[in-house]
């Protein structure tokens, strides 16, 4: 449940309209979910983590390949969420991009030396409060939009450059890399039914809820930039915060 997702929902609702991206979406955690689950299962199951599922399945040269190979799209995947961490915050408040950036990256890299105890904080914290300021940002959104009218949003119709399978495509990259050594957490499910069930709490329920948040926004034509941000919320909440643009 990222901000993210929520900037690629929108971007899907600005080239398909909203319907046409409620159906990419589904489609697209559907078909994470069947992934996802499935190799989930089998580390509940078994007990085996991405290495020894992936050791199993392409012997030892192989694994030590896709490893490498998901490790590289992981590390890529993570500076492009530190990137969007300071370009977001230096739009919205105006702050020093190359600071934020080595903040968010000490800040970010620090979480991962403490372990699975510290995510577990951090989502026990960060999965409401990212609710909460999604519904505060769709409120204040509906106090200058009628958000009746996000039904009928058509986006920008046969001038966008995302078809259906585009979109579908792009909902399913977003995780599919981490989807993939999902079996890392899962493996310590009691069974593989449990780690299936904690699979669909993220596919669709979580991952949805994110994009459903971006299609929302951009629908109801309140996103600043909804070709290249899409639904990103956060700057709604911060033209409503006390934190001026001029904070350093």
């Amino acid at each position: 449940m990222v901000l993210t997702n929520a900037v690629f929902g929108g971007i899907i609702a600005y080239n398909l309209g909203f319907w046409s991206a409620i159906l990419a979406i589904a489609i697209g955690n559907a078909i994470l979910l069947a992934y996802v689950g499935t190799l989930s299962y089998i580390a509940g199951a078994t007990g085996y983590n991405f290495a020894l599922q992936a050791e199993r399945t392409f012997g030892k040269y192989g694994y030590a390949l896709t490893s490498g190979f998901l490790a590289t799209i992981v590390v890529g995947w993570y500076a492009f969420q530190t990137g969007l961490t300071s370009t977001t915050i230096h739009a919205c408040y105006g702050w020093n991009e190359t600071a934020t950036i080595i903040f968010a990256t000490i800040l970010y890299t620090g979480v991962t030396f403490i372990g699975i105890k510290a995510l577990s904080i951090v989502g026990m914290i960060a999965a409401p409060l990212y609710i909460v300021l999604g519904l505060v940002a769709v409120g204040l959104i509906a106090a200058s939009h009628p958000l009746a009218d996000i039904l009928n949003y058509r986006g920008v119709g046969m001038n966008g450059i995302m078809s259906l399978g585009s979109a579908v495509t792009l909902v399913v990259a977003t995780f599919a890399d981490s989807g993939t050594m999902t079996a890392d957490f899962t493996r310590w499910s009691k069974d593989g039914k449990s780690a299936v069930l904690a699979t669909l709490t993220a596919f669709p329920i979580a991952n949805m809820i994110a994009q459903l948040f971006g299609i929302v926004i951009v629908s109801a034509g309140a996103a600043a930039t909804p070709a290249t941000s899409g639904g990103d919320f956060l700057p709604v909440l911060a033209s409503h915060s006390g934190i001026s643009r001029s904070s350093r």
